[in-house]
């Protein structure tokens, strides 16, 4: 089949370049018009829902298509012109025009497999609170991950109706630390404590094509869930809290 993408930044600098950068492989599923994978980082402290909509995708079109390379189908397309036009194969996407071609080959289905995470019944886990956030603030947290080079964890800590976040490690002794203000106001049961997470995030939220980042947090499932919403792609960070 014939898969067209009018907008071919989003689609793969946005959409397949975001996946790139959390995992190797994936299954990208088509229905209704939407392009969704879920993925994960390897320890799976990260958890990635992707859905890409393009209106120019027929709408009877249902794809599952295992990919065993993001990072090489990501290049790949980048190569192509703004919009453009996939042939779908039994076992591989290809491409022809006067002056490109390729074809990239696929996985056969069962060799990989998605997260056993349900994205539907993410959205009824009882938040306890809630914050917005900005790219830019995020970009500086992450400036001081250089002066400590060593450190896997970011801490988000809910002072006095605000947000910090902390790039440390306090299961260790002695260890230097930097803190930045994330967000000035903190809505609902904003406990104080602090959330230890995967430091990755803060290197996927940086890529991120947007100016401000909706953040939930549970208390109850020590659950940090990051919301970047754009024309046409949504994603949503899934990040497991770890022991201190």
């Amino acid at each position: 089949m014939e898969l067209i993408i009018k907008n071919g930044n989003e689609f793969v600098n946005g959409f397949i370049g975001g996946l790139s950068r959390i995992s190797d492989t994936g299954i990208l599923k088509l229905q209704d018009k939407k392009f969704t994978c879920l993925t994960a980082t390897s320890d799976s402290t990260i958890v990635i829902n992707s859905e890409y909509t393009d209106s120019s995708i027929d709408t009877d079109a249902t794809l599952n298509l295992n990919i065993p390379d993001f990072k090489k189908l990501h290049k790949l397309l980048s190569i192509l012109p703004a919009s453009f036009t996939l042939q779908i194969n039994e076992n591989n996407i290809s491409y022809s025009s006067s002056d490109t071609r390729f074809k990239y080959h696929l996985f056969d289905e069962g060799i990989i497999s998605s997260p056993a995470i349900n994205i539907a019944k993410i959205s009824t886990i009882p938040f306890s609170c809630s914050f917005q956030t900005t790219v830019e603030n995020i970009k500086g947290l992450m400036k001081s991950s250089f002066l400590l080079p060593d450190i896997t964890k970011v801490y988000f800590n809910f002072i006095d109706g605000k947000v910090y976040g902390e790039i440390t490690d306090k299961s260790r002794h002695n260890v230097d630390s930097f803190t930045k203000l994330l967000a000035e106001n903190c809505t609902g049961d904003c406990v104080s404590k602090s959330v230890p997470i995967n430091i990755e995030i803060l290197r996927l939220l940086t890529s991120s094509n947007v100016d401000t980042l909706n953040v939930q947090y549970s208390k109850d499932y020590s659950i940090l869930l990051f919301d970047v919403v754009q024309t046409n792609l949504i994603t949503k960070y899934i990040v497991s809290g770890l022991i201190n």
